[in-house]
């Protein structure tokens, strides 16, 4: 039997996220690393996402959602697979706008938000879904049998 606080403090893993939220939220981490190295991450997501026009879009996302984000945006080491919560809510967010689904989308930011933070952090992140390549050319992390 599973104890319900350990169910309630377990972290959601990372490997478990569709595709374009996963490439979200690591591209997220990549921004954050190079920025604090005093570097420009644009051509490691270029590298990493298969495509100049998604990280361009993966970095205006990142932007948006730092200006509008209610407090300071907490993100997890790239070699924690965990998400924090701020981490759980953009995937929330991009999943929804990846799957043009603008009611769960807000439904997911509505207490965070306000309708015009909304609308632009909607806008961006179905952006960044958009330019994503089919295949993105780092590999997805999935989990291992």
């Amino acid at each position: 039997m599973t104890n319900p606080l350990e169910d309630l403090l377990r972290k959601p893993d990372l490997r478990d996220l569709a595709r374009t939220p996963m490439h979200m939220v690591m591209g997220t981490r990549l921004v954050v690393i190079c920025q604090r190295a005093g570097h420009d991450p644009r051509d490691a997501l270029s590298q990493r996402l298969g495509s100049p026009l998604a990280a361009t879009q993966l970095l205006n996302a990142v932007q948006i959602v730092g200006d509008h984000w209610p407090d300071c945006f907490l993100i997890s080491p790239p070699c924690c697979r965990g998400l924090g919560p701020d981490e759980m809510a953009l995937s929330a967010m991009t999943a929804a706008a990846a799957a043009n689904d603008r009611p769960r989308f807000d439904t997911a930011c509505r207490e965070m938000l306000d309708a015009e933070a909304r609308d632009a952090t909607y806008a961006a992140l179905s952006a960044f879904a958009r330019a994503l390549p089919p295949r993105a050319t780092a590999p997805a992390c999935t989990r291992q049998p």
